[in-house]
């Protein structure tokens, strides 16, 4: 299925993808993660802070309803892998796209 973009040009759909949105709890971040999963694109939506992380995406509805949350803080390699060894568990595959 195609859509038509903000810029007119034919966008399809990412489903089957994985993507990993880092700083995901403010609102910059929060809107890339409701477009990606507009599209199809399974979204992780990472912070420093699980608190805030439940705050921003538990409502299970609409567009929210295809975003999972990780806590990861990317200063810390080893917060990096047990965020992608989730990651990795949850979807069977590692991610397609990392965003910031």
């Amino acid at each position: 299925m195609t859509r038509k973009g903000p810029f007119e040009q034919p966008l399809v759909k990412f489903d089957n993808r994985v993507a990993v949105v880092t700083g995901s709890c403010g609102n910059i971040g929060v809107a890339i993660c409701k477009m990606l999963a507009e599209y199809g694109v399974r979204v992780v939506a990472t912070d420093l802070s699980e608190e805030v992380l439940a705050e921003r995406f538990s409502r299970p509805t609409g567009t929210l309803s295809g975003i999972h949350t990780c806590r990861m803080d990317v200063t810390d390699p080893e917060s990096v892998r047990a965020a992608f060894g989730k990651i990795l568990e949850k979807f069977g595959k590692g991610a397609n796209q990392c965003l910031r």
